[in-house]
């Protein structure tokens, strides 16, 4: 495996792990769908490697991760209306990227109701 990509790699294994959320008091809803209609996936194929958050039930994606191998950062790019530029969202722990997949999938499934 290449060395550059053994981050990228821990953190995803550690997303799918359901124990890895017990200790977080509002993501026992999550738990409950995680593994079950909720997994994470990953694209190691593209320059940036992908972790992404999917609803197996619905067939859709709930958000995703981008991870750059060289600066060892994972970041969600973002399109600036404002200044018409794409911007970078920098995650700086695992509980910024663990919150993000939490909350993005709060807010999916409220609209999917």
């Amino acid at each position: 495996m290449n060395e550059n990509l053994s981050w990228f790699e821990r953190l995803f294994e550690e997303l799918k792990n359901e124990q890895a959320y017990v200790d977080a008091d509002s993501y026992y809803e999550f738990i409950e769908y995680l593994n079950d209609t909720l997994i994470f996936e990953k694209n190691i194929g593209n320059k940036h490697p992908v972790i992404e958050l999917y609803d197996f039930d619905h067939e859709e994606r709930v958000n995703y991760i981008c991870f750059d191998p060289a600066n060892q950062q994972f970041y969600l790019p973002v399109y600036n209306d404002e200044i018409e530029m794409k911007m970078h969202i920098l995650f700086d722990s695992f509980e910024e990227i663990q919150k993000f997949f939490v909350g993005s999938w709060i807010r999916y499934s409220r609209m999917s109701e």
